[in-house]
């Protein structure tokens, strides 16, 4: 469930908001689709303990939102309540509160400010409140309108209608229901709501006749203004506001200058000539502004403050300030921002701070790219040119530092805290950066080794200065103090366990060692509050490490009753596909009674004492030939699956085979899986060689059309043939295909119809693919 990001300075604020931090193209925080399944892009869940200052292990790929808050807590400067509230307000409002309010928090505890506590009903309200004056049906209230190049924002907040409703209420209670003048002032209400969508026409109420009360003609020329104001009609509504301005009688004398600078603002932001903007103005972001016109508006604006600081709406006169200078010079923007960002902010101003300051972050030409979906690393060039500049900033310098994955981020990282030996925040930065093999390595470890438990560090070092030594290969230091770390787990996130686990995993001393730290626990977060499908099997790390193992010790680790029934059921399938795929058909038969039971994935229409029998025939099959088609011929009733340990997806020609498509894979490396510590030398070995082979495979689709052709042309009478050809016909409709897939599939597709037309298989197999 969204909730919505609230602000509480009356009508006035409500533009900061929606206009910079909601709408569509206008927003001025951004940082791409963030799924949860991918634990490199973010902390554990829920954030709300993250914000908290439960930061687990701080991962360098970590968006920055998350960076910003790690900096403050290994800095020695925690978020204050508040500051926590507006970064969860932050989050929320990019992924939804399922992955950032902890469900099991207690009831009672304070409401997030920056977040209702239940849904707005202010349209609700407002339609209520307006049934005291008249009975007649409300026009509807849009929220948003349509802007230039096709993108709506938002032009009438809720806060907007909960200004009507109090002000209504106001009127109500002081003139009376029953006071002409209340229908006066609805029906010109109703009419400055038409703007807040896309009329064809604005819709401007009449002035106010002399004999209306002069609160009432106070009230009538606000509404014209804000009509003039929603319709975009600039002039008209800075006019109008000036006017009320220099009225001092008016209720609206004190916010009449803020609408004036937030007007400009507007103008700036959406009067943009179109499509010659691009070549006079220079634009090369989105959105596009007319820079005179948002200098004009932060001159103004600057000048209000001047003139009178402590003047009311001086808070979002400010906030206003910031906006145009956000537009106008976003290098200065990010230094001020980062700035204030690096102390306690004063109440109700986290939240905006960090939104705009990760937007501007994510522009940066020497910032690691923040599209999700093409990940890439940081411009060296880009860098090192900027390095000296940034150094001015120091928690810019070290976010983009911390992400940037070259020899010039991990020589300023080392040179920076060196300079600062007492920053925890650059000597993480270093640690992430170091290999074994640095000449400060033990330099590094040394100092990481001296933060103390107690710190928000201490995880992220440690996790590090556990890496570490197991490339260093000090295995029994890492297996005694992880052992030791995890005996007390109660303080320690889920995802950091699961982390320290493959480092520990990777240090076992022995296959019954790594076999207590292969199974993960985990369960994924739904829609709604609270966890959801609870499991207990393979991570990626322990997949990877159980596909360094070479076949045969596979075999031993799906026999060892130190592996939990769970995790043997999803690997024993892999492990017999693995089996077939390198012709070792005398492993793949003995572990035929645990492959039927675990396969779990047969057809509905294939009865199990079939397939049962199938097996059988593979185990009665002699020659190698047959072996391979009676294994292939049991697998073509079955749902596809890989020789991948925990996979059930079929299995694609590898990047690095002879098969590959792709030209840019031509020199690709062949996968190879980092082996635990206890593999001997023969071991990694024979892995090796078994990886050949299993890269040197054409896809799955394909591997079982040829076994199929191939025994059909040699054995043309095996009256299992027709079967096997229409199914490896109908299996390359899918599963992973390539270019050669459909001329196996005509080939197959064209020998079962030469050879055996008037077979029911023939008949029901009537395309190729």
């Amino acid at each position: 469930m969204f909730r919505k990001i609230v602000s509480r300075v009356f009508l006035c604020a409500a533009f900061v908001v929606s206009f910079f931090c909601v709408a569509p193209v206008l927003q001025s925080c951004s940082e791409g689709p963030d799924p949860f399944s991918d634990f490199s892009l973010h902390p554990d869940v829920p954030l709300e303990k993250y914000a908290a200052g439960r930061l687990g292990i701080v991962q360098p790929t970590f968006a920055r939102s998350y960076l910003v808050v790690a900096y403050r807590y290994f800095a020695g400067v925690p978020l204050t309540k508040d500051e926590q509230f507006g970064a969860q307000a932050l989050w929320i409002g990019r992924i939804g509160d399922a992955n950032v309010t902890d469900p099991n928090a207690e009831a009672d505890r304070a409401p997030n400010p920056y977040i209702e506590a239940n849904s707005r009903r202010a349209r609700e309200d407002w339609l209520e409140a307006r049934k005291q004056i008249s009975a007649l049906p409300a026009p509807s209230v849009d929220e948003f309108k349509d802007g230039p190049d096709y993108f709506r924002y938002i032009n009438c907040s809720d806060d907007a209608l909960e200004n009507a409703v109090s002000t209504l209420n106001a009127r109500a209670k002081a003139l009376g229901k029953e006071n002409p003048g209340m229908q006066e002032w609805l029906r010109a209400q109703d009419t400055v709501f038409i703007n807040c969508g896309s009329p064809a026409n604005p819709a401007i109420p009449a002035h106010a006749p002399a004999s209306l009360l002069e609160l009432l003609r106070f009230d009538r020329e606000y509404q014209i203004a804000a009509a003039h104001l929603y319709a975009n009609q600039y002039d008209d509504a800075e006019k109008a506001f000036e006017k009320i301005a220099a009225e001092a009688k008016s209720p609206w004398h004190d916010i009449a200058p803020y609408l004036i600078a937030r007007n400009k603002l507007r103008r700036a932001s959406l009067d943009v000539p179109r499509p010659e903007a691009a070549t006079k103005y220079g634009l090369v972001t989105i959105p596009p502004f007319v820079p005179e016109l948002m200098q004009g508006a932060a001159d103004y604006t600057k000048n209000l403050l001047v003139e009178k600081p402590n003047r009311p709406f001086a808070a979002s006169l400010q906030a206003l300030l910031d906006r145009a200078e956000f537009r106008l010079r976003p290098t200065e923007q990010t230094l001020r921002l980062s700035k204030s960002l690096r102390k306690p902010a004063p109440d109700g101003r986290f939240y905006f701070w960090l939104c705009d300051y990760t937007w501007l972050l994510d522009k940066r030409p020497d910032s690691r790219p923040s599209e999700f979906y093409n990940p890439q690393d940081t411009n060296p060039k880009a860098f090192a040119d900027a390095t000296s500049q940034r150094q001015s900033d120091d928690l810019t310098d070290w976010i983009i530092t911390l992400q940037a994955n070259n020899d010039s981020a991990t020589e300023h990282a080392l040179q920076a805290w060196r300079a600062h030996r007492d920053s925890v925040p650059w000597l993480l930065a270093v640690l992430a950066k170091t290999n074994s093999s640095a000449p400060y390595f033990a330099e590094v470890v040394a100092a990481a080794d001296k933060i103390p438990a107690a710190s928000p560090a201490y995880l992220t070092a440690f996790y590090h200065r556990m890496r570490l030594r197991n490339t260093a290969k000090q295995f029994g230091d890492v297996r005694k103090s992880i052992d030791a770390l995890l005996n007390t787990p109660d303080n320690i996130a889920g995802l950091a366990i699961s982390q320290l686990t493959d480092l520990r995993l990777d240090a076992a001393s022995d296959l019954d060692d790594a076999l207590h730290f292969i199974g993960r626990g985990g369960c994924e977060s739904n829609n709604d509050f609270g966890p959801s499908g609870c499991t207990y099997g393979l991570g990626p790390h322990s997949a990877e490490a159980l596909d360094s193992f070479p076949l045969d010790l596979l075999v031993q680790a799906s026999q060892n009753p130190a592996l939990s029934d769970q995790i043997k059921s999803q690997i024993v399938r892999n492990i017999w596909m693995r089996a077939v795929l390198l012709d070792r058909h005398d492993v793949a038969r003995k572990l035929d009674q645990q492959v039927l039971p675990a396969l779990g994935a047969t057809p509905p229409s294939i009865k199990p004492e079939f397939v049962a029998d199938l097996a059988k025939q593979y185990e009665a099959a002699v020659t190698p030939e047959e072996k391979q088609f009676a294994a292939v011929f049991f697998l073509q009733h079955q749902y596809a699956f890989g020789y991948e340990m925990g996979t059930t997806q079929p299995w694609c020609a590898s990047p690095s085979s002879p098969w590959h498509d792709e030209p840019t894979y031509s020199t690709a490396k062949p996968f190879a899986p980092a082996p635990p510590a206890f593999l001997t030398l023969e071991q990694i070995t024979q892995a090796a060689a078994e990886r050949m082979i299993l890269d040197a495979t054409d896809s799955q689709a394909n591997y079982y059309a040829n076994i199929a052709i191939e025994f059909a042309q040699k054995h043309p009478d095996d009256p299992q043939v027709p079967e096997s050809l229409s199914r490896a016909v109908k299996n390359t409709d899918r599963n992973c295909n390539n270019p050669r897939t459909s001329a196996l599939s005509k080939k197959a597709f064209t020998l079962l119809h030469n050879k055996y037309p008037n077979t029911s298989w023939a008949k029901n197999t009537k395309y190729w693919y």
